[in-house]
């Protein structure tokens, strides 16, 4: 059954005043609506009790006359659903009128019969209350605030209709204020335009760096503020993860080390999250969890290759619906991700139950790979092959995504990808040892960059030699004539200048008429060695006008002597 007693917040909660957030909720306290709505822990209900406690004590209790300044409150908590029979409407009134009855007496008490028979209609007995709330009020000369804690665990749709049409007829000296983890089931656009409305997000409960300092404070924590910050940034600033952090910190013989490995493998996140948040959710969720839960960033079509699902348009609404901490990271909530700690603590669950409801993480970072290869995204396709276990088939993608990557020049995207890939899987790529050499020369290691050049090569004439070759992309197609650049940008960087001249040559030789790239980075490097042997004639022809290398018919004109 729906209960009436209140749990207090923890004593850790009760030690931190949030002024900023009873600053809100006294400029909505002429609201007829009050909606707090956040995830698990967020310090919903912590708020609320300070707010309307007549001490800032956090003490109020259901079914108690708390006379605090703004009045009379009936806190009703609806955290004891444990058959779904119990969030039946009558089940939900029955408690709200017994508070209501506690703290204005004079409340008739035929009232709870009105909304326990199907006999009266739900209109006319929510007619009668607001007409017995406008007398007691009237009598009691103070403001009536109605909590219902916990609303996300009421389902039935009965409730929410009659609690609109209440709303709708409330009072002016009578306030419901809702606590809830889901997006409540109730018209708020409508409260909302008429500007009856008082709404506090997720975003606003999330701990300040200053909130995270005075919670750790009130724990005997001294900490500097880089390693505060830190903490709020791993975080998120989400106060429950806060003060599991705090415990644990207690404890640690290096804060500062503790807080850098702060993750979601944490044994309070781990035990909080799975009791109060994963072991609540249906079957169908919860897998739905797992799966997308490898990805860093969630969108429908993305979700549904992954899960192999064609419903996840319907799972992501639900999701955000209950609150389960999927934040948006656009307007138009095309894609979403999860809190980061929340995010761990799935992953951890997937890999150690590789045969749950779920297919292997392998195979969904698979799933991922391929979706984004075929969007044409390998800074996300990369990273899932790798995760697959797929090492050659990132190996592929990288190749592909050179010629692109190197247009827009993002040559150090390209290095990043390069080196989560194994050597080995390196060395037996034509194209990935002189991308290998580039981030050698990047470096100023010549010799080893001259050595990756050497060995490409001897894989180009070996892969020409061996019956049926490989299929050679744009980029092998490329690959002498690059190579031949990279020996004159050596030579050139040793002072060799003959060589850097003959290897240019070689390379607009070798350059086809549309490689652009080689063609004009050959001529630049002829243009410097003639300069640095004084031929300032010479040197110039490059830079005199536009770029010869960029039309066939230019470059076939050029003659170096």
């Amino acid at each position: 059954m729906i209960g009436t007693t209140f749990r207090p917040p923890s004593p850790h909660a009760r030690s931190l005043r949030r002024q900023r957030l009873l600053d809100l909720l006294d400029a909505g306290a002429t609201a007829r609506v009050t909606v707090i709505s956040g995830p698990a822990g967020m310090g919903k209900s912590t708020i609320l009790a300070q707010w309307l406690a007549p001490d800032g004590s956090s003490r109020i209790g259901g079914g108690v006359d708390r006379h605090t300044t703004r009045g009379r409150v009936a806190w009703i908590a609806l955290d004891h659903v444990h058959d779904p029979r119990d969030a039946a409407a009558a089940s939900f009134w029955t408690p709200l009128i017994s508070a209501l009855h506690d703290v204005l007496p004079g409340l008739s008490p035929a009232i709870a019969a009105l909304f326990g028979t199907a006999r009266t209609p739900l209109d006319v007995a929510v007619a009668v209350l607001v007409q017995e709330l406008a007398d007691g009020v009237t009598l009691s000369g103070r403001e009536l605030w109605i909590v219902l804690d916990d609303y996300h665990l009421v389902s039935e749709a009965a409730v929410g209709d009659g609690l609109a049409l209440l709303v709708d007829h409330l009072p002016e000296a009578v306030h419901l204020v809702i606590a809830t983890r889901a997006e409540p089931d109730l018209p708020l656009a409508r409260w909302r335009a008429r500007g009856e409305l008082c709404e506090i997000r997720a975003s606003a409960l999330r701990f300040t760096p200053r909130e995270v300092a005075q919670v750790l404070a009130a724990d005997g924590l001294d900490l500097n503020p880089g390693d505060v910050a830190d903490l709020a940034h791993r975080t998120e600033g989400w106060p429950a993860a806060v003060h599991l952090a705090s415990l644990s910190l207690r404890d640690a013989r290096d804060p500062p080390g503790f807080i850098a490995r702060f993750r979601g493998d944490n044994r309070y996140v781990v035990d909080y999250l799975t009791e109060e948040v994963l072991a609540r959710q249906p079957a169908e969720i919860q897998a739905f969890l797992l799966a997308t839960c490898i990805l860093d960033r969630l969108g429908v079509d993305l979700c549904n290759a992954v899960t192999e699902r064609h419903d996840a348009a319907d799972l992501l609404a639900r999701i955000e619906y209950a609150g389960l901490f999927l934040t948006p990271l656009d307007e138009h909530r095309h894609w979403f991700r999860y809190h980061h700690l929340f995010a761990d603590v799935l992953r951890a669950r997937l890999a150690a139950d590789p045969r749950g409801p779920v297919a292997p993480a392998a195979v969904l970072h698979a799933r991922a790979s391929a979706w984004y290869a075929d969007h044409h995204d390998p800074d996300a396709s990369i990273p899932h092959a790798l995760s697959a276990g797929e090492p050659e088939y990132a190996a592929r993608l990288l190749e592909l995504a050179i010629p692109a990557a190197r247009r827009h020049r993002e040559e150090t995207t390209l290095i990043r990808w390069l080196d989560r890939l194994p050597a080995d899987v390196v060395e037996r790529s034509a194209v990935l040892s002189v991308l290998d050499a580039h981030r050698l020369l990047s470096v100023g290691a010549r010799a080893a960059a001259t050595g990756r050049l050497a060995h490409a090569e001897a894989l180009l004439v070996a892969d020409r030699a061996s019956p049926g070759g490989t299929a050679e992309s744009d980029e092998h197609r490329t690959l002498p004539a690059s190579i031949a650049v990279y020996r004159s940008a050596i030579a050139l960087a040793g002072a060799d200048l003959p060589e850097a001249l003959g290897q240019a040559r070689r390379a607009l030789a070798l350059a086809a008429p549309g490689d652009h790239l080689s063609r004009g980075s050959a001529e630049g490097l002829l243009g410097m060695a003639a300069w640095a042997r004084g031929e300032l004639t010479v040197a110039g022809r490059p830079w005199a006008g536009p770029a010869p290398a960029c039309t066939p018919a230019a470059a076939s004109s050029t003659r170096w002597e």
